[in-house]
């Protein structure tokens, strides 16, 4: 479903919803005339509640996230709406049940409510976006990280097949892989960013070489462990 037919069907719902208020109304007032004020302010308050309930369904927050975010947003926001639609029930029932200052009690507690409502469709969107960013940025995080362990996991299955004469090297890469398994991401780190990107290219090479030389090879892998002792120093 495009954009477009989005917004057409909210609209008819929209309207459809509306136009099922109206036809209450005259099936239960059959006009407007000697209407109380209770009875009006039970109809504006009805009309304008559907309104303002149906803005995040027209007008849905948008959450990058897969589910946290939208998860806790529309979560918030459905409780919310709960608490808006009590506020509405106590004002109509203050208008009809409360003589002394009722109507402009029940006025008061429907603005307010109202009020609330709209407030939190912003927090919670806000919250789902706060959540999403987070999430985001930890991922980002995870995947530079990520590629590095995918990669020696790689070249782990390359290294096992060479000959006795690489023993030594198989060891050594052995060792290196372990601590490669203890690296933890780190926040906005220039330094960490760099050596990550020195490790996964000193890999690409490792993993490309002719395999030819146990001396060549140990240089290279000794070459990587200490930029990984480098960066197993940069913690958060």
């Amino acid at each position: 479903m495009n954009k477009n037919t989005n917004i057409i069907f909210r609209t008819i719902l929209l309207l459809g919803g509306l136009a099922i208020i109206a036809a209450a109304f005259y099936l239960f007032e059959g006009s407007t005339e000697n209407l109380s004020d209770q009875h009006k302010f039970l109809w504006i308050s009805i009309v304008i509640s559907y309104l303002v309930l149906f803005l995040p369904l027209y007008f849905p927050p948008k959450f990058s996230g897969d589910t946290g975010g939208a998860f806790i947003g529309y979560g918030l926001l459905s409780l919310n709406a709960l608490f808006f639609i009590g506020g509405v029930v106590v004002s109509v029932v203050i208008s009809f049940c409360v003589e002394t200052y009722g109507m402009k009690i029940a006025v008061i507690l429907f603005l307010v409510s109202c009020l609330s409502f709209l407030a939190s469709i912003y927090l919670s969107a806000l919250t789902g976006s706060h959540i999403d960013s987070v999430q985001a940025k930890e991922k980002n995080l995870l995947s530079s990280v990520k590629e590095i362990k995918e990669q020696v996991k790689m070249l782990s299955v390359k290294m096992n097949t060479l000959g006795d004469d690489f023993n030594e090297c198989k060891k050594q890469y052995e060792k290196l892989s372990d601590k490669i398994l203890y690296i933890s991401p780190v926040d906005n780190n220039e330094n960490a960013a760099r050596l990550e990107k020195q490790i996964k290219d000193m890999l690409t090479e490792i993993a490309f070489s002719s395999f030819t030389s146990p001396d060549a090879l140990s240089k290279q892998i000794a070459g990587l462990e200490q930029i990984v002792d480098m960066r197993k120093t940069i913690l958060n």
